[in-house]
This record gives structure tokens, C-alpha cells and sequence, in this order.
């Protein structure tokens, strides 16, 4: 009998729960400011590596496809426009935010989870503007994107 084969959600689940209490014991050992300042010098490298890169122009219309499969009932949302010069959508539920908050580390889901997103975005050709997550408290997170100017 074949292996269920994992929802993203769940792949991302099963890694928070190994990941959230090796980085709350680093926070433990060197200081929380210093794990935090170290996650982010991180996700600041692979943002700029995705911007070295030459993006390959995919079309807006493909972040619909990626809503689709990380949503996949983890996420509810909204697109609110969807043409060849933005695709914007307003995810009004998330589970990811969910499941953070019930592993105690909802703090750490913008660092470990939402931050990987703009350099996605990159490396599929586009731009991500979001002012606002789920994960951080707000009511909604505001996907905004554009083409690269490479792209």
C-alpha cells in the first residue's frame, strides 16, 4: 500500500516541530536577540542571492498555482486582482499561523516561515510587497505582486 503522500502544510508541520525547539534552545543558549539577528542576516542572504540571479519571467498568473498548492486548505484567501501587472491576494485564514501559535512560536513564523517568501517570489521573476501577516497578529496578509524588472 503506497505512503500518503504529504500536504505542504503538513512537510512545513513536521519540520516547525523539529525546528521551533532547536531554535528556542539557541535562543536559550546566545541570547534570543542573537538567534533572531542571525535568522535574519540569513533570510537577508538568500533574498539577495535570489536578486543575483536571473529571474526566469514567469508569468504573474503563475503565483496562482503556488496559492493553490501551499494553500491546499491551510490557507483561505481572496485574489483581488489578477492580470498581467499584479497579482494581489488577501489570505484571510491561516493554518500556518495556526499551527505556530499552538507550537508556542507564533513569534518565530514571520522569521521562519513568511520571511522565506519574497525570495520565492524572486527567483519566479516577481517582486513581493506584503505589509501585513496572520502570523504577526493582523486580520490579514496582503500579497502584492509584480513582475521583476529583469523578468
Amino acid at each position: 500500500m503506497p505512503a500518503k503522500e504529504l500536504t505542504l502544510f503538513e512537510q512545513l508541520e513536521i519540520q516547525m516541530k523539529a525546528l521551533v525547539p532547536f531554535v528556542r534552545g539557541l535562543q536559550a543558549e546566545l541570547g534570543e536577540q542573537a538567534v533572531d539577528e542571525a535568522i535574519d542576516r540569513m533570510r537577508a542572504k538568500a533574498e539577495a542571492q535570489a536578486r543575483s540571479e536571473k529571474s526566469p519571467g514567469l508569468p504573474l498568473s503563475a503565483n496562482r498555482a503556488a496559492f493553490e498548492a501551499w494553500g491546499d486548505g491551510a490557507l483561505e484567501y481572496e485574489i483581488v486582482r489578477d492580470d498581467e501587472e499584479a497579482f494581489d491576494v488577501d489570505v484571510t485564514r491561516c493554518r500556518y499561523a495556526e499551527m505556530m501559535k499552538a507550537l508556542g512560536a507564533q513569534d518565530l513564523g514571520e522569521r521562519l516561515i513568511c520571511s522565506q517568501d519574497e525570495a520565492m517570489a524572486l527567483r519566479a521573476g516577481h517582486v513581493l510587497t506584503r505589509t501585513q501577516t496572520c502570523m504577526g497578529g493582523a486580520s490579514h496578509c496582503d500579497f502584492r505582486f509584480a513582475k521583476r524588472d529583469d523578468g
